[in-house]
């Protein structure tokens, strides 16, 4: 609880951080809406349409301009961490370091991600559309 009330550093970003996790968030809800009306109920189009006049669901279904803002957050940041680093280092950007950095960083991510959906997703779940629906995709 004391965390909560403790003021940080002046150059501290935990308001974008905030911000970012939300739009994340809002992108997570959004996909799993996407997927959830289109690909397991596409049986039934009716339950597509009552569901898309309702007000909450329009939020989750217009997730682009979370997506949208998530990349400005994430840009702001990256501008934000590079700045310091520039002032750390007296106007030297060490850009090979920063691109090796971010590529061992996110690599290994993006290989487990394609990885599992290359072997695993078809045998996640079952159903009578579920093969149709990782054809699909």
């Amino acid at each position: 609880m004391g965390k909560i009330f403790t003021v940080g550093k002046e150059d501290d970003v935990r308001a974008i951080h905030v911000l970012k996790f939300l739009s994340m968030a809002l992108i997570i809800i959004g996909h799993t809406f996407s997927f959830a009306t289109t690909n397991l109920f596409f049986v039934n189009p009716g339950f597509t349409q009552e569901t898309s006049k309702d007000f909450l669901s329009q939020i989750f279904a217009n997730g682009a301009f979370a997506v949208d803002t998530f990349y400005l957050i994430s840009g702001v940041l990256v501008t934000f961490v590079t700045l310091k680093g520039l002032e750390k280092t007296n106007g030297k950007l060490p850009l090979l370091y920063f691109y090796f950095h971010r590529y061992f960083r996110l690599t290994p991510l993006f290989m487990a991600v394609i990885m599992f959906c290359a072997y695993h997703l078809q045998n996640v779940s079952s159903g009578p559309n579920w093969l149709h629906s990782i054809e699909m995709s």
